[in-house]
């Protein structure tokens, strides 16, 4: 069922989710449209989630790039450090 499909929505955005998990085990209409928002809801759930750890492993990322430019930095520095003690 996609998003329109479901009649009952606008109860079961104002049921808890323990009412929803309840109506789901009815085998009417009403059981069956329940499954499809609980299932929906769940999809939706996944994909933020999703979204969350990929914002995080982005800014992970972006944080070792800059740690690695640090370190880069850091040896230049080192090395010129050194090629001027070795000539003082």
């Amino acid at each position: 069922m996609n998003r329109r499909d479901i009649s009952h929505r606008a109860a079961f955005e104002t049921n808890s989710l323990a009412h929803n998990k309840l109506l789901a085990e009815r085998t009417d209409q009403v059981g069956r449209e329940a499954r499809a928002y609980l299932y929906e809801m769940e999809v939706n759930r996944q994909e933020s989630d999703a979204k969350q750890r990929d914002a995080r492993e982005m800014e992970t990322l972006k944080l070792a790039r800059r740690a690695n430019m640090i370190a880069i930095i850091s040896v230049v520095v080192a090395v010129l450090a050194s090629i001027v003690a070795a000539f003082k």
